[in-house]
C-alpha cells in the first residue's frame, strides 16, 4: 500500500506543469522592488512591516505595459473616505513643487491619478527624503530616499525587463 501511495505521488509531481511565473525581488535598504500580475511596485519600508501594518509608507506603481510611474501614498487609518479625490505633494520647495492628483482607494491610501512626468521624475532623482503631503492630512509621511529615485526608477525598470513588460 504504502509503495502504491509513494507512486502516485511522484506521478501527481510529474504531471504539474512546468511553467511558471518570473518573479523579481530586490531590496536596497529599507527600498524593496518586486513584482505582480501586470507591474513592478517598489516601496519604502520593509515587506515584513508592510505586511502587518501598511501605513506610512510610499509605494511606486510600474505599469510595464505603459511605463510610467504612479504613486501610492499609505498614510493612517481613516485619513481617507475610499473615492475621495485630493492632492498629493511628493515635494515643494520654493517654487519647484512635484504634486499629482490622486484619489483615495480606502481609508488611508492615495494613488495618483496620472503618472510621474520626465521633469518630476528629474526632479524627484536629487532628493533624499520626501515630505508627503496630502490635502486635509495634518501630517506628513517623512520618506527617506536610500537608494536615490534614480536607482529606485531603474530597479522597476529591470524588474519590468525581467517578467517581460518592456
Amino acid at each position: 500500500m504504502r509503495l502504491v501511495l509513494v507512486t502516485l505521488a511522484f506521478i501527481a509531481l510529474a504531471c504539474q506543469s512546468a511553467q511558471a511565473e518570473t518573479a523579481f525581488w530586490l531590496e536596497r535598504g529599507n527600498w524593496w522592488v518586486g513584482n505582480n500580475a501586470d507591474r513592478c511596485v517598489a516601496g519604502s519600508r520593509p515587506s515584513i512591516e508592510t505586511n502587518i501594518s501598511p501605513f506610512m509608507s510610499l509605494k511606486l506603481l510600474y505599469e510595464n505595459d505603459r511605463r510610467e510611474i504612479f504613486v501610492e501614498a499609505n498614510f493612517w487609518p481613516d485619513a481617507f473616505e475610499k473615492g475621495q479625490k485630493t492632492t498629493m505633494s511628493l515635494f515643494r520647495r520654493g517654487d519647484v513643487d512635484v504634486s499629482l492628483p490622486a484619489t483615495a482607494s480606502n481609508h488611508y491610501a492615495i494613488v495618483s491619478d496620472r503618472s510621474l512626468t520626465r521633469d518630476e521624475s528629474r526632479i524627484l532623482k536629487n532628493e533624499m527624503v520626501l515630505a508627503v503631503r496630502a490635502e486635509g492630512v495634518p501630517f506628513s509621511l517623512g520618506v527617506q530616499m536610500i537608494p536615490s529615485f534614480g536607482t529606485i526608477e531603474s530597479d522597476l525598470k529591470a524588474c519590468a525587463r525581467l517578467v517581460g513588460g518592456e
